[in-house]
């Protein structure tokens, strides 16, 4: 006899319960017995699409991860995604080479896409391109044509412009002559009627460095296309490249994005006026809060402006995982001292010092030496000011001498007692060659009168002498 659609979704159930222990389904407190059959199915259907919204839901999380450059967080949730459904599995897969691509590891993010499934139509057009870039990083440059061709084709409709930079970029990586800024007037009235065709011939020459080739050409660009901010950026950048600041200021004085005000801020920085750096800088940062650049810049600025909290904070936007992490915890140490903040900074050193056991830099050397002294730590103070001598660093010399000189020397080091001031002994005085000159005695008793003295103090019996005293 058939087993009927009820009896074969049971036997699965069953099957499942076997296999799977009953705390990790939330299913320990469930009264089978009292549950009809439609009431089984139900539950369990209700379960199947819980878990399909919590994987959409971490699929959704990990995409955005991505885009915001927190790929540590993309790959927690990608993880946290279990299923064989199609439907989720090859879009996870995907997002876990697109990983692997922003991290550099290209050989595994191919691997990944080298599954065939990924080679039916519905997958490959979501893809190829990917795999192509996969390609082209590990100069694969046989299979790079062939792949770029059938990509073309597949991914056709997503390209407006017939995949302008993917060709081009091909062409770059093969070795393949471009010829941009030799077009013919006819070619460049035909390209400057295409807003978008002429925001990627500009951004090719900047891509290419050949800035120079196109500059001529400029001047032919339609009047409606300077309304667009985006083509006035990247005219201004190619001025900027040229070393033309007035010509590149003159294109995006009116804009305020975040790629016009990190030029700006550039062509402050060129001018060394940081504190209107600094300012464009944080335009960027307020138009788009991860820039790369703006936070790049502003970073060093803040340090040099002596504005240590916006230091701090920029710091830790960086989300960069070139960046290596016992330097970025090194320069937010530093700016924790230099805001006050001693015992957090302690904290910090703390780490760095386990982190770089066995070798610790100068400066982290010197930053224990300081919070040492303002948290009276005279343990590590003569710890860490005896490694920054052995380094040659004379001030932590001069620490040491004085740790041997005075007890609780940090101590000694904050009163605020008047200080005995010699006015003789200055810098100048310690280094200057002085003449030697002999010491002249003052004479206050002559030597014979003190002789005779002590002799006639002296009352020696008769019949004693000198000599037979000490015979």
């Amino acid at each position: 006899m058939k087993l009927t659609s009820f009896w074969k979704a049971l036997t699965g159930i069953i099957f499942s319960l076997l296999i799977t222990p009953l705390h990790t389904l939330g299913e320990e407190n469930i009264a089978w017995e009292n549950m009809s059959q439609g009431d089984i199915l139900d539950y369990f259907q209700t379960m199947k699409e819980e878990k399909r919204k919590k994987n959409d839901f971490l699929l959704k999380k990990a995409k955005f991860n991505i885009l915001n450059g927190n790929l540590k967080a993309a790959e927690f949730y990608l993880k946290n995604i279990s299923t064989k459904n199609k439907r989720i599995f090859y879009p996870k897969k995907r997002l876990q080479s697109l990983i692997l691509f922003l991290k550099k590891d290209y050989a595994n993010s191919l691997k990944i896409l080298e599954d065939p499934e990924f080679s039916f139509f519905s997958f490959y057009k979501e893809t190829c391109l990917i795999k192509v870039l996969n390609l082209m990083a590990l100069s694969k440059k046989k299979r790079l044509t062939k792949e770029t061709e059938e990509c073309q084709e597949a991914s056709s409709k997503y390209s407006k412009k017939d995949h302008f930079w993917l060709k081009n970029t091909v062409k770059v990586k093969n070795g393949s002559p471009i010829q941009i800024g030799k077009e013919s007037p006819l070619q460049l009235k035909k390209l400057f009627e295409d807003k978008e065709m002429t925001t990627l011939w500009l951004k090719l020459a900047i891509f290419l460095n050949k800035e120079k080739n196109i500059v001529s050409k400029l001047s032919d660009l339609p009047k409606k296309l300077y309304r667009s901010k985006k083509i006035r950026e990247l005219i201004s950048f190619i001025y900027y490249r040229l070393d033309q600041k007035e010509m590149a200021l003159d294109f995006i004085e009116d804009i305020s994005t975040a790629n016009s005000e990190n030029i700006k801020g550039n062509l402050r920085l060129k001018s060394r006026e940081f504190e209107l750096a600094y300012g464009h800088f944080q335009l960027a940062l307020k138009n788009k809060i991860n820039s790369k650049n703006a936070l790049e810049r502003s970073l060093p600025l803040s340090w040099i402006l002596r504005k240590w909290k916006q230091g701090k904070k920029h710091l830790n936007s960086l989300l960069s995982e070139d960046i290596d992490p016992r330097k970025k915890r090194s320069l937010e140490t530093a700016f924790l001292i230099q805001m006050g903040f001693f015992k957090e900074a302690h904290q910090h050193l703390k780490r760095l010092n386990y982190d770089y056991t066995g070798f610790i830099p100068l400066e982290i050397n010197l930053m224990n030496s300081y919070v040492s002294i303002i948290n009276n730590n005279e343990k590590d103070l003569d710890r860490f000011s005896h490694e920054a001598c052995l380094k040659f660093d004379g001030l932590n010399c001069w620490v040491r001498s004085q740790l041997l000189t005075w007890e609780q020397f940090s101590k000694t080091l904050k009163r605020k007692d008047p200080i005995y001031k010699d006015d003789r002994l200055t810098l100048d005085s310690l280094t200057e060659l002085s003449v030697l000159r002999p010491l002249k005695e003052e004479l206050i008793v002559e030597q014979k009168d003190i002789e005779e003295l002590d002799s006639a103090e002296v009352n020696l019996p008769k019949g004693l002498h000198y000599k037979g005293i000490f015979d």
